[in-house]
């Protein structure tokens, strides 16, 4: 009597895509992950779903100044990759503006805007996965940006 063998199955590879890495910058901080359980869900301004970031990223800013460092728009390009890559994530961006620069309400909107002009703009980031959620006139001269469901 004869037997045939089985053939084995092969095993299959989970692949498990990620956001890509930030590389050091002299003046952008690196992106931080951050934990879901650690971060304040808001409703969403369209769907009234909470939103949560999934990382986030700062830029930093000359005291009193909102145009970008040309060589900060490298981390941009980061973001506007990713966003390709997660068709379906969404860009927040808060500004914030020491309370001692003029017109520090006014300024910080401003850098969270031209943040979005540069995604939208110079990267192609569809515009309605970008939201400027407005800005604050305390915590530094920053902008930061989170990567959201």
């Amino acid at each position: 009597k004869v037997v045939a063998a089985k053939p084995k199955a092969k095993k299959k590879k989970k692949v498990v895509a990620a956001a890509p890495a930030a590389e050091p910058s002299e003046t952008a901080t690196p992106e931080v992950p951050v934990p879901a359980e650690t971060t304040a869900a808001a409703p969403s301004a369209q769907d009234g779903e909470a939103v949560q970031a999934i990382w986030k990223q700062v830029i930093e800013f000359e005291p009193g100044e909102s145009e970008l460092k040309a060589s900060l728009k490298s981390s941009l390009e980061r973001i506007a990759k990713t966003m390709e890559v997660y068709p379906r994530q969404k860009v927040r961006i808060m500004g914030f503006a020491d309370s001692s620069e003029a017109g520090a309400s006014d300024l910080a909107k401003k850098r969270a805007q031209m943040i979005q002009r540069v995604l939208v703009d110079d990267y192609h980031v569809n515009p309605d996965r970008v939201m400027v959620a407005g800005g604050k006139a305390s915590g530094g001269h920053k902008v930061e940006i989170s990567i959201t469901n």
